[in-house]
């Protein structure tokens, strides 16, 4: 069956390539923060799957309409503008008051924009142009990224008592500066 081959094979990719990633961090810093990870789930898939569908259905199609020399600017201000949030953030207690609206809008956008030329997205890139189940690929993709960042979610949330949130916060604005800069010193 392509289609199944199609999946397994993107689910496996994809999970590998979300071990140590930006999102996984990602999950664990919001998962310490809030105390609804059922929202933050909801969000988190949302936003990982309207992302996933939109690579697989228009692939590389989306930076055809930006030159090629102000892609990498782009990326990198997204990933500074992420540091940033979460430098604001840091030790804020109001951000535990989110409405449950807000709470998904939140991390639906956040996962939304991690994701953006991520490992796995450019695995599944890779995965639309060699396999013939586009439904296989996206479906496996979504699977497989969930499977890593979806207990990490969890960990998060058990693990909040013992990491103080400003560390995590602090390492996550570190880690999303050095993206930043790598994704431009990369690109000269």
């Amino acid at each position: 069956m392509p289609g199944m081959d199609a999946f397994l094979l993107a689910a496996g990719l994809t999970a590998v390539a979300e071990i140590g990633d930006r999102s996984l961090l990602l999950a664990l810093l919001l998962g310490s923060r809030y105390t609804r990870t059922g929202v933050l789930f909801l969000g988190m898939s949302t936003g990982l799957i309207l992302n996933l569908v939109l690579v697989g259905l228009f692939g590389s199609w989306l930076f055809l309409f930006i030159p090629a020399p102000w892609q990498p600017w782009i990326v990198s201000g997204l990933f500074m503008l992420t540091a940033l949030w979460l430098l604001r953030q840091e030790g804020s207690q109001a951000a535990v008051q989110l409405s449950d609206r807000k709470l998904f809008v939140t991390s639906a956008s956040a996962f939304f924009i991690m994701e953006m030329a991520d490992k796995s997205q450019l695995t599944m890139l890779a995965l639309v142009g060699s396999q013939s189940s586009l439904p296989g690929v996206i479906l496996g993709a979504i699977c497989g990224t969930l499977a890593v960042v979806g207990p990490a979610l969890w960990l998060g949330r058990r693990l909040s008592p013992v990491l103080p949130s400003r560390w995590l916060s602090r390492v996550g604005a570190t880690l999303f500066f050095l993206a930043a800069g790598s994704t431009l010193a990369l690109s000269l």
